[in-house]
């Protein structure tokens, strides 16, 4: 990859930054003459990123628009490009994939059934059946019910270690590390997190709420935060999303259409404070449901698309 000189990457990621950024120095929320943002039936802070792999907390929709729409299931397909090395390095998503989301009459998942495809042949897939949902945490009790080759989903799962109106305990019954839900703003000091949890360097600490969080992080020796992620929003939707994969940085910025619904995101790389990549997740919508995503990678050798998603929806009502 070409390297410019210092003083031009300087250049380059400060012109960059402020472009990203408005006057008080956070991202700039982009639509198009619209005041008033619409919540997306996508949980924008969950999907295509770590923690879509959180099968404990099936937060992938906002249920009270599957309710609204009188939604019964949705499946997401996932068509890839060649696979290139940067495929590869994207995740364990492999060739093709599908997820099938089915949902009561509240909106809440209750089955979720992922297939890996190859040929047209499911080659690995498992079925995970959700009971005893907490909507204000977003927890569910999961239970794999049918698995073939299981190793190929590397998912997180948890199990309720203590509850209190103050903090939120569970246990990753995989690795055996904790996740630490603090919902209350007062309570998100160094000092008071440090009484509170007493994380360890491997245990995850979240502001706000897994359906909804401010931040995500892990701590060791009380203050030096890790994998930080931090998540800006506006009138309650989200605005941006910053994290840390080293050496790399990202920031996700949300943009929305005319009718306020979010339409497309964008995520920039930067490294060293150089300019790396760009990915663009275009939604095409029919109204204000997602018919497809594709995502773009753009980077010095040119523009690649990585993925195509389909979305199939079915209804309770027959007439929807």
């Amino acid at each position: 990859m070409y390297i410019h000189p210092m003083k031009y990457v300087n250049f380059l990621f400060i012109a960059l930054f402020l472009l990203s950024c408005n006057s008080n120095g956070e991202d700039a929320l982009q639509h198009n003459g619209s005041n008033a943002f619409k919540h997306s039936i996508l949980n924008l802070a969950k999907i295509y990123g770590e923690s879509e792999r959180n099968i404990s907390f099936p937060n992938y929709f906002n249920d009270s628009i599957v309710k609204q729409f009188d939604i019964k299931s949705i499946e997401r397909r996932f068509y890839f490009s060649s696979a290139d090395t940067f495929l590869r390095n994207e995740g364990e998503l492999g060739s093709d994939k599908s997820f099938l989301f089915e949902f009561d009459k509240n909106g809440w998942i209750k089955n979720l059934t992922v297939k890996n495809h190859y040929d047209y042949k499911a080659i690995s897939g498992i079925v995970i059946l959700y009971k005893d949902y907490q909507p204000q945490s977003g927890y569910a009790v999961s239970t794999i019910v049918e698995k073939i080759q299981l190793d190929d989903f590397h998912f997180n799962r948890y199990t309720v270690e203590k509850t209190t109106k103050n903090l939120y305990t569970y246990k990753n019954v995989i690795v055996g590390s904790n996740l630490f839900v603090v919902p209350n703003p007062k309570h998100w000091k160094p000092l008071v997190i440090d009484t509170m949890c007493r994380p360890k360097k491997e245990d995850f600490i979240v502001w706000g709420s897994m359906k909804k969080p401010m931040k995500i992080y892990q701590v060791n020796n009380l203050v030096e935060e890790s994998n930080v992620r931090e998540f800006n929003y506006e009138n309650g939707c989200l605005k941006s999303i910053k994290w840390t994969d080293d050496p790399f940085q990202i920031v996700r910025r949300f943009q929305y259409n005319a009718n306020g619904i979010c339409d497309k995101f964008i995520d920039s790389t930067f490294s060293m404070g150089g300019f790396v990549s760009t990915s663009r997740f275009d939604i095409h919508l029919d109204g204000e449901l997602p018919k497809e995503i594709v995502k773009t990678l753009t980077s010095s050798s040119g523009d690649r698309i990585v993925f195509k998603e389909n979305f199939f929806y079915s209804y309770f009502s027959e007439k929807k």
